[in-house]
């Protein structure tokens, strides 16, 4: 599986690291919104369920992903 960030703005970052069980954790700064893409040009969407920070997903497939403000 590929999993891929980005950007960071600042010193805020989005990170992805690899955890137990053949998934990957995504941590992303509080109060903003989680979307992903399956082509890094977009179109982004957010993240189904409306997640919140850290994140631990299967790590399957390619997938990119980063954060808006509300």
């Amino acid at each position: 599986a590929n999993h891929y960030v980005t950007g960071k703005a600042g010193t805020a970052a989005l990170t992805i690291t690899p955890a137990a069980g053949n998934n990957v954790t995504i941590t992303w700064p509080a109060g903003t919104t989680l979307q992903q893409s399956s082509l890094v040009t977009g179109t982004y969407t957010n993240t189904p369920g409306n997640p919140v920070s850290p994140l631990t997903i299967p790590a399957s497939g390619t997938k990119f992903y980063r954060w808006s403000l509300p």
